[in-house]
């Protein structure tokens, strides 16, 4: 028997499965496209105040693209690039339903005993609702009325301020393109005799080095700024896999940010999310109202 703890960890984990799956095809869209010079996409407003059961696919994808900040284009950091999307209500909920349409997962089987489900796509209303109010709660900390399709915080009111949002969560994808590295090469000869050698003569790896930096303590390095000039660190840091950096990096990245007496985003509209580990400084800047 599925107990809800396995429940909510098995929908969790699918959730963050189809979000690396979104964010590999956000680095070619973004990557190739001038659009995003600055590293920002506006969502479309219709979108957003049409209910999420009209969204289409394409209308989940801009709705995530909204929420995510990169540094692809940027000559200042040419070795470490980084895409983050803030996980948004709509993000999570445009995400969850792409997947849902879409049918790309095997979901796990309901709570608490029910026959398994061969895909999202087959997922009964009531089980989709239900894993969607799972991942608001988890992943930033709101509830939903489905009824008058409201948020609500954890004191049980409607959410009218980003005041009332306790937690942010980043999904944070993170690549070394100074790993693996080696002289420049270039093609010599014709198809027989010929083949790829360095463009110098007499050179080694060890004349060019690769940037491999160690992140065995990134967590310590990643902070949330605001444009009141003050940060968080974050309360959990998951899933990075290495030492090095020698593959993708794909993390999760929560930070408390209400308190008693302060909360991060009181008299603030701007954030900026930064990584400090590297050779250069990375500084992703999202507005608040991103808070949708």
């Amino acid at each position: 028997m599925l107990d809800f703890l396995d429940f909510k960890s098995q929908i969790t984990a699918e959730f963050h499965r189809e979000v690396i799956m979104m964010n590999s095809c956000l680095r070619l869209i973004l990557s190739s496209s001038l659009a995003f010079l600055d590293g920002c996409f506006p969502v479309n407003e219709d979108i957003l105040a049409r209910s999420p059961d009209t969204w289409s696919s394409r209308d989940c994808i801009s709705v995530v693209m909204a929420a995510t900040r990169h540094n692809l284009l940027d000559q200042g950091s040419p070795n470490i690039k980084v895409v983050a999307t803030l996980y948004s209500p709509s993000v999570i909920v445009a995400t969850y339903r792409r997947a849902h349409m879409l049918g790309f997962h095997h979901a796990p089987k309901p709570f608490p005993e029910a026959p398994p489900i061969e895909s999202l796509e087959n997922v009964v209303d009531s089980e989709y609702v239900m894993s969607l109010d799972i991942l608001m709660q988890e992943e930033a900390g709101l509830y939903v009325d489905w009824e008058k399709e409201q948020y609500v915080d954890a004191h049980g009111n409607y959410v009218r301020s980003s005041t009332q949002i306790d937690s942010l969560t980043f999904f944070v994808a993170i690549e070394n393109n100074g790993w693996p590295c080696g002289p420049p090469m270039h093609t010599v000869g014709g198809t027989r005799m010929g083949g790829i050698r360095p463009v110098l003569n007499n050179v080694s790896l060890s004349d060019f080095p690769c940037y491999l930096p160690d992140i065995s303590n990134l967590e310590n390095h990643i902070y949330l700024v605001n444009d009141q000039n003050k940060f968080i660190r974050p309360v959990v840091v998951w899933g990075r896999r290495h030492s090095s950096l020698t593959s993708p990096e794909n993390l999760v990245v929560k930070f408390w940010i209400g308190k008693d007496d302060y909360h991060f985003f009181e008299h603030s509209k701007d954030m900026c999310l930064i990584i400090t580990e590297f050779d250069s400084k990375i500084m992703l800047e999202y507005p608040v109202s991103v808070l949708r």
